[in-house]
């Protein structure tokens, strides 16, 4: 037993790390591959007809354009907001509970404290930025004549361009020369004082800021509600609505031939018709400002898997209209993206279970009883999970589960058909938030489509999308479906 303990747990920390050197080294590929993108469209933008080049709205410390983003109660919508808002963009995060929205909004404020706003990698400068910031004032340095050294009394006026320990060590060495004192260097104190510099009150002028609306996108009334409220917002603040995400949606998962006509519906409505009605409703707004719509659709828009066709199915049609808007808007200066992500570290795999423990009662023939808990809630829209859907019976005692072997019937030919398939879910259910990336890699996505002169019109995150997608384009369907079934991905039955 306890051989098998350290042996599960030592290849846990094995698979943990691979993942880490892995995200890290994503990391790089998605910039080598954003800049040749980039290169690509500079020089395809010489060509006649090109629609490539798109109006960028840049916010500033007295400047913050709004970006309304749909499904921000957790996952990647949660941390697109935090990003946005941080990157100095008003944005309306729409949640389906004031809860959640005060959440987002906490949980951004505590992201630009102080102790905590230099650890916030969308606060701070990226690598490039300090790198130009730094040249220019080399640059700048050899021009002007060195000026002497400050001392301490004038010492607090000095405004730092970039805030790093070895700099403010630099600093506190300099001031300790001056007044002749030789004490131990305290880094503590620095920058505890520090944190009043006016640096800091120059990046928290740059962030921008979080206002929850409740926006429920498979209700039009909810919808309207949403857009007279960003309206207001709008003329209040005197700012444009320059972005939307359409993030919100739901897991889907079951065999095709038994799903409930209303699951379909629900699937449909939140995944694909949802984004579409807000778009539609938000598109006067966005046109006046050249804005720009990003959709963020699956992987499993185009790898496809047994067991999640409705899912696939809703994924595939935002991909679709996703593209045709791409090329209907660009004549006016709308940018249109859609982001595919793979594998990535949300919730939403605690939320599978429950539709798993649906579809296996409606294989077994049993009644279900309906549960309404806060662990039913979506991951990225913060709907309820249709385990007990609309026209579904929903009625029975708790002995009435399929996990009781007293009250099972005998198997039914659904059953014998489909449990491999569910089994199979269950076990990559378990095993999928190991290899999972984080959510930034979904969220730099997003950012790029939105803050890039050259935006993509697709955008494919993670190694699994990437490799796939690779791999389709070079073998046929045929080989894939072939690798995947020796893997385990596809099961025999």
């Amino acid at each position: 037993m306890k051989e098998s303990f350290i042996r599960n747990h030592t290849l846990y920390l094995v698979c943990s790390l691979v993942v880490v050197v892995g995200s890290h080294l994503l990391t790089v590929v998605d910039t080598v591959t954003n800049w040749w993108h980039v290169l690509i469209c500079m020089l395809l933008s010489l060509l006649p007809k090109a629609r490539v080049v798109f109006p960028v709205h840049k916010p500033s410390s007295d400047y913050h354009p709004a970006i309304l983003v749909t499904g921000t109660s957790s996952g990647i919508g949660h941390d697109t907001a935090i990003a946005l808002a941080s990157k100095g963009f008003t944005v309306f995060a729409g949640v389906r509970r004031w809860e959640d929205g005060a959440r987002v909004e906490n949980d951004f404020l505590d992201s630009i404290k102080p102790q905590t706003i230099y650890k916030n990698r969308w606060a701070r400068p990226s690598w490039v930025e300090r790198l130009l910031a730094n040249i220019h004032r080399s640059l700048g340095a050899t021009e002007e004549q060195p000026e002497p050294e400050a001392s301490s009394d004038d010492e607090a006026t000095i405004v730092p361009q970039t805030v790093t320990s070895r700099r403010l060590r630099r600093r506190k060495q300099r001031s300790q020369a001056v007044n002749g004192k030789t004490e131990h260097f305290d880094p503590n104190a620095v920058s505890a004082r520090d944190q009043s510099a006016p640096e800091y009150e120059q990046l928290v002028r740059e962030t921008g800021s979080i206002i929850p609306v409740i926006l429920d996108v498979a209700d039009k009334k909810s919808i309207d509600g949403a857009f007279d409220k960003v309206s207001e917002e709008l003329e209040k603040r005197g700012i444009p609505l320059v972005g939307l995400v359409n993030n919100a949606g739901v897991t889907a998962s079951g065999p095709m031939d038994i799903a409930a006509t209303s699951f379909i519906d629900y699937c449909m409505a939140v995944n694909f018709a949802g984004p579409v009605g807000v778009a539609q409703k938000f598109m006067p707004l966005l046109r006046a400002s050249s804005g720009r719509i990003v959709n963020v659709s699956s992987i499993m828009a185009w790898l496809i898997g047994p067991g999640f066709g409705v899912y696939c199915a809703s994924k595939a049609a935002l991909s679709a209209a996703s593209r045709a808007w791409h090329f209907e808007l660009a004549n006016s200066g709308m940018s249109v993206s859609v982001v595919e992500p793979g594998l990535t570290r949300t919730a939403l795999w605690k939320k599978l279970e429950a539709e798993l423990q649906f579809h296996h009662s409606r294989l077994n023939g049993l009644p279900l009883r309906r549960r309404r808990s806060a662990e039913q809630i979506d991951d990225e829209s913060g709907r309820e999970s249709p385990v007990a859907m609309p026209g579904d019976e929903a009625v029975a005692t708790p002995s009435s589960s399929p996990a009781t072997p007293a009250n099972e019937p005998e198997r039914s030919e659904n059953q014998t058909l489909y449990d491999p398939m569910i089994r199979r879910i269950q076990t990559s259910n378990e095993l999928a938030p190991i290899f999972a990336l984080p959510t930034h890699h979904a969220v730099g996505a997003i950012l790029h489509s939105l803050t890039s002169s050259y935006p993509k019109s697709t955008y494919r995150v993670g190694w699994d999308a990437r490799w796939m997608s690779l791999a389709t384009w070079l073998a046929s369907e045929e080989v894939v479906e072939w690798v995947c079934r020796v893997i385990g991905i596809v099961s025999d039955n």
